[in-house]
C-alpha cells in the first residue's frame, strides 16, 4: 500500500523555516555519489559570528531547531536507487571516525526494500518534496559544536537535486 494522506488535518501544517546563507548546506546541489552537502559542508554552532535566529557564537550550548531538506529533483526510475540523508555533529573539526553522532536522519528510495526499516516503510513519494527534521546538537549527554549533512547514495542511476539548511523555528521540539 502506498504511502497516503490522512484525512486530518485538512490542510497540511507548515512550519516556518527561514533560510540564511549562514545555516544553509547546499543550495540547489545535484549529487550522484555519496557526499557532504556543500558549498557549507560544515556548521560550526560555537563560531565567533551568532548564526542567524540560533542566538549562538562563541562558547554556544545547546542548539535546537529544524533541518530542512528541499528536494527539487530525484532519479527513483531503476528502482533501486536510496538517498540516506543524516545531519551529524562532532567536536572534532575534521569529522575523523568514532568522534561523530547522529543528530537526525531521514532516507527516500524507490522500493521499500531501499528503506531504513525495509518491512515497514514504503516507497518514497516523487519530487518535489520538502522533509523537516527537528534537531538538537545535544546527545548521549555531549553538546556538538560542529554539524555536517551527510547523503548516502546507492543505486544503478542515482541523482538528486538539494537544498538543505538548518533554521531557527518556534515549534517545540
Amino acid at each position: 500500500m502506498p504511502l497516503t494522506a490522512g484525512a486530518l488535518p485538512s490542510q497540511a501544517p507548515h512550519f516556518a523555516v527561514p533560510l540564511d546563507k549562514a545555516t544553509l548546506f547546499a543550495d540547489a546541489q545535484t549529487i550522484t555519489a555519496t557526499a557532504d552537502l556543500g558549498p557549507n559542508t560544515q556548521l560550526d554552532l560555537g563560531g565567533v559570528a551568532p548564526l542567524a535566529g540560533f542566538g549562538v557564537g562563541s562558547g554556544a550550548g545547546r542548539t535546537s531547531g529544524m533541518w530542512v531538506i528541499n528536494v527539487t529533483a530525484m532519479d527513483l526510475s531503476s528502482g533501486d536507487e536510496s538517498y540516506k540523508f543524516a545531519l551529524l555533529g562532532s567536536n572534532d573539526v575534521l569529522f575523523q571516525n568514532g568522534n561523530v553522532d547522529l543528530l537526525a536522519f531521514h532516507d527516500f528510495a524507490a522500493v521499500s526494500a531501499g528503506r531504513v526499516i525495509a518491512t515497514l516503510l514504503g516507497p518514497s513519494l516523487a519530487a518535489p518534496t520538502r522533509i523537516y527534521r527537528p534537531f538538537v546538537n545535544l546527545s548521549q549527554g555531549l553538546v556538538y559544536r560542529y554539524l555536517r549533512a551527510r547523503v548516502v547514495i546507492a543505486g544503478t542511476s542515482p541523482s538528486i537535486s538539494v537544498s538543505s539548511w538548518l533554521s531557527w523555528t518556534d515549534q517545540r521540539i
